[in-house]
């Protein structure tokens, strides 16, 4: 489908967000403004902030004229890979986050293992002790008994605790993989920018030529 140079122009317009009877030192702020605002605040690189940077350059490279072209575009290339270092750096800074949360996780269950097998020989030797004393020691009795339920609540407790941080465990996992996958995506997005900005450096070329 062909559109109308007018629809043409007037879309591209809108993707830099100017008014139709901008002017090119208008459209070329916007451009740098609209690429400041897909890094604020150290924005994680994303398939989405990446199609929006490709749509800037092809609005501003048809809005703009040729001899004004290269510098600005080495300009926006600048940006992208500022972006990309953002992201790689977020990326590592989420990927460390989580390998201490693991970590602290699993000397968290090995705590609670130790722990409830303390208490479960505390339960053995009590009632060992039972079995030995005299009618004369029931009220000892009874409050054994006693320490040895809230022995069995706190037992229970502990090993509710392990189960919980298995669970933590498995979410941080499954987090990690997920970082990985994003990574792996966020690498390959970025390679797909730089081949088709490679394209854009041609294109500038040859119309440089014509």
């Amino acid at each position: 489908m062909t559109y109308e140079p007018e629809f043409v122009a007037a879309m591209n317009h809108e993707i830099l967000k100017v008014n139709p009877e901008a002017g090119q030192s208008e459209i070329d702020t916007a451009v740098m403004r609209e690429f400041a605002l897909l890094n604020v605040h150290g924005n994680e690189l994303t398939s989405e902030t990446l199609m929006r940077a490709l749509e800037l350059i092809h609005a501003w490279l048809a809005a703009t004229p040729k001899e004004r072209r290269d510098n600005r575009v080495l300009a926006l290339q600048g940006q992208l890979a500022a972006s990309q270092g953002a992201a790689r750096e977020s990326a590592h800074r989420e990927q460390a986050k989580y390998s201490a949360l693991a970590a602290f996780c699993d000397k968290l269950k090995a705590s609670n293992q130790a722990q409830s097998e303390l208490l479960r020989r505390g339960s053995d030797i009590m009632e060992q002790l039972e079995t030995r004393v005299t009618a004369s020691q029931k009220h000892f009795i009874s409050e054994n008994k006693l320490l040895r339920t809230k022995h069995t609540d706190l037992t229970a407790k502990l090993e509710q605790k392990a189960t919980e941080c298995q669970l933590l465990a498995e979410k941080v996992a499954k987090a990690e993989s997920a970082l990985a996958e994003q990574r792996t995506i966020g690498l390959a997005t970025a390679k797909e920018l730089e081949h088709r900005a490679e394209l854009i450096r041609k294109l500038s070329a040859a119309l440089a030529k014509t």
